[in-house]
């Protein structure tokens, strides 16, 4: 299991950790500097001069600042007009392209230097990093594993960590439930997702708007074991694309790729039972995959503990496809003939 995170390489806190306030005041330090500010560089000079700023002012009679869109500020700078057109034509750079002879630069998402009509060049700047993705599109609120222990029944009762916002918010949770039994939701929630595989595997998303809420109670028909995980994000959101499916139990997971809405978050997702009631090494993501993070929450029962593994990938989507990476669990014990049920969503 890894021991930082991917992108700010933030330290983790081990259980026998001495003077954890040194790992937890490095990360606060960290999340300072990058959080809020855009990076700015002046590559003319060597060695470039690098800057984070919380804005970035353009100064100069050609320069109008046109209107701004879904958080991305249009700026058009003209050599000598200040219009729309006719300045003094400038080049625009980025490590790999170089656009020459425009008269304007419009900030937008999702791309890097290109010219996209006349002689306008289109430039991304990522807001955390300076370059090379977007930041993550969900605000939590609240993140709760939860899981059923080793008895089963025809009930679990899902304790939220803290009362949920009053209105504005929206509650997830995705759930591992039996493949043979008819699941019922919460009273509230909408299921985006019900994927059953074989007869025990069964994997569940669903939704709900935030109403002061304390709990969920999840159903069955007959008797399981329940795992999953809730979280609560802030302002309104729904499930964006998903891609479905279900194979019998394997080692390894191909998750399908989807095309997501720009702006929206990805996730893939494997619902299975075990055949131990045992904790597992963590799901093995292949080298260069610093994208996605991975974790999984399992009811510990003897046998038919249902689990879930829950693949998160740490950028928001520019609207292109996205492959999940190939996960593998070589050491991982399921019960007979119980299948894995998976999807891969995101939410908008």
């Amino acid at each position: 299991m890894s021991t930082e995170t991917p992108n700010l390489k933030l330290q983790y806190l081990d259980p026998s950790q001495a003077q954890p306030e040194v790992k937890v005041n490095d990360a606060w330090d960290k999340l300072d500097v990058v959080v809020g500010t855009i990076a700015v560089s002046d590559t003319t000079v060597s060695p470039p001069i690098v800057a984070r700023a919380e804005e970035i002012r353009f100064t100069g009679s050609g320069v109008t600042v046109t209107h701004e869109t879904d958080r991305v500020a249009h700026v058009q700078i003209s050599g000598g007009g200040g219009g729309s057109g006719g300045g003094s034509p400038i080049d625009v750079m980025d490590e790999t392209t170089e656009v020459t002879a425009v008269t304007a630069i419009r900030f937008t998402r999702g791309a890097t230097v290109s010219v996209s009509s006349g002689s306008v060049a289109d430039v991304y700047i990522d807001p955390v990093s300076g370059g090379g993705g977007g930041g993550y599109p969900l605000d939590f609120v609240q993140w709760y594993p939860f899981e059923s222990g080793a008895s089963q029944a025809t009930t679990y009762d899902v304790i939220f960590p803290q009362t949920t916002a009053a209105s504005g918010n929206t509650l997830f949770m995705v759930v591992a439930a039996d493949g043979s039994n008819t699941f019922t939701a919460p009273a509230g929630w909408t299921v985006d997702i019900n994927q059953a595989q074989s007869l025990y595997a069964r994997f569940i998303l669903m939704h709900k708007t935030a109403a002061a809420d304390t709990h969920a109670l999840l159903t069955s028909a007959a008797v399981v074991t329940f795992a999953g995980f809730f979280f609560e994000v802030a302002g309104a959101h729904v499930l964006d694309q998903s891609s479905l499916g279900g194979v019998a139990v394997q080692q390894f997971l191909a998750l399908p790729s989807i095309t997501p809405s720009p702006g929206a978050a990805v996730f893939g997702a494997m619902a299975y039972v075990s055949g131990l009631g045992l904790a597992y090494t963590q799901a093995n993501e292949p080298p260069g995959s610093p994208t996605w993070k991975s974790d999984y929450i399992q009811a510990n029962g003897a046998v038919a503990g249902r689990g879930v593994l829950l693949a998160e990938y740490l950028h928001e989507s520019a609207g292109t496809l996205i492959t999940p990476p190939l996960l593998n669990f070589p050491a991982w014990q399921f019960y007979v003939a119980s299948g894995l049920a998976y999807a891969t969503f995101s939410i908008l």
